[in-house]
């Protein structure tokens, strides 16, 4: 099932979750945008960057998440899981809060890069993992598998979901967030626009696919042993104003980690792209000089594996 939610109502139906939950992402496309944990340009920005800051960025936006979801980890309902699996684990936040709320569980956080020098609860680990190649991980050994913002990095992403999908145990959840970037930018902004068009063309020349949030729905539906699937889009335009004060600080945020991201240096293989060091100062300045809009999608997706013994 699909739905789209443009104001938080209530309830979502008819999956007996609160559409607050899906509602939240009105404004989450552009962390995949601005924030991807692992792959792609990311691998070579993230290498460069001050790990603490960029940590403390990521808890931030974790949290401003966390305030949209009402405290949640995922739409899903969730119960007492015993093995969460997040890979793509960036800082590590999504796996603490899993940890914090299911003590009893065992929580992995899974990445190519390890994790930042932080505290982690007593019943998390890390192991490191490169999730387009063989994973240390036993198929159908976690009864949650969690993957945000990664697959639109990685070329032909969405090819990885089986695979990712085996890892899930019987009555498991699968939770694949991902995206529909902006295609290009709307208002007097030549420099925002060619920073956004060129990143765009970037990726589509790498086999990324900034729009997997389009298919999302399908490649679900085509795996097998799987039911319960919901799928939630939320359409949004980045640069407006929000009159619920949460949303308002999660697009400020949101708006900084964009400006970061095109402050960074990029490698050249990008600059090849339009997206060189003076579109990216040019990008900055037309930030808080110009009237431009970004709009976006945010696809939050979650399935649940039949139980051992059941028939599809």
């Amino acid at each position: 099932m699909s739905v789209a939610i443009e104001r938080p109502p209530s309830d979502l139906q008819p999956a007996g979750v609160r559409a607050g939950y899906a509602a939240a992402v009105r404004h989450l496309p552009s962390i995949a945008f601005a924030l991807s944990s692992v792959y792609s340009l990311y691998m070579d920005w993230a290498a460069q960057q001050n790990v603490e800051v960029d940590c403390s960025r990521l808890d931030a936006m974790h949290n401003g998440i966390t305030q949209f979801l009402d405290g949640k980890l995922t739409p899903a309902p969730l119960e007492n899981p015993r093995r969460i699996l997040e890979l793509g684990a960036g800082s590590g936040a999504w796996a603490i809060q899993a940890a914090k709320q299911f003590p009893d569980a065992e929580v992995v956080a899974s990445d190519f890069n390890p994790l930042p020098l932080r505290a982690l609860p007593p019943n998390m680990r890390f192991e490191r993992a490169d999730v387009t190649q063989r994973m240390p991980f036993e198929p159908a050994s976690f009864d949650v598998v969690h993957i945000r913002f990664v697959l639109c990095h990685i070329p032909d992403g969405h090819t990885l979901i089986p695979r990712i999908a085996e890892l899930v145990a019987p009555g498991g959840w699968l939770l694949i967030d991902d995206c529909c970037m902006p295609i290009s930018a709307d208002g007097d902004c030549t420099n925002i626009r060619r920073c956004i068009e060129g990143y765009r063309a970037y990726m589509l020349a790498n086999k990324q696919q900034p729009r997997l949030g389009d298919d999302l729905e399908g490649y679900l539906r085509a795996l097998d042993g799987f039911q319960s699937l919901q799928v939630a889009r939320t359409n949004f335009v980045l640069n407006s104003v929000s009159p619920d004060p949460v949303h308002q600080r999660l697009n400020e945020d949101l708006r900084e980690s964009i400006t970061r991201f095109f402050i960074s240096p990029m490698s050249s293989a990008v600059h090849g792209f339009g997206v060189t060091p003076e579109a990216e100062r040019g990008f900055v300045e037309e930030l808080d000089t110009t009237d431009w809009k970004l709009s976006m999608s945010m696809v939050l997706s979650w399935a649940r594996k039949l139980p051992a013994g059941t028939l599809d």
